[in-house]
């Protein structure tokens, strides 16, 4: 699954009373053209939506 294809189902894969969630994003993208630039916008896509459902969100 590519960083797009999770920003398509990131709300049905995490839920507000997950305990953790834990995100290795960015491998699957090597093989798309322009792939670096397409997983910038889903990362910053995909902490938008995770803000919207966790109320504790760590990043690193």
């Amino acid at each position: 699954m590519n960083s797009t294809q999770l920003r398509s189902y990131l709300s049905e894969l995490v839920e507000v009373d997950d305990d953790v969630v834990l995100l290795m994003i960015g491998t699957n993208n090597r093989k798309l053209f322009n792939e670096m630039e397409i997983l910038f916008h889903d990362l910053v896509a995909i902490i938008n939506q995770l803000k919207n459902i966790i109320k504790k969100l760590f990043y690193c």
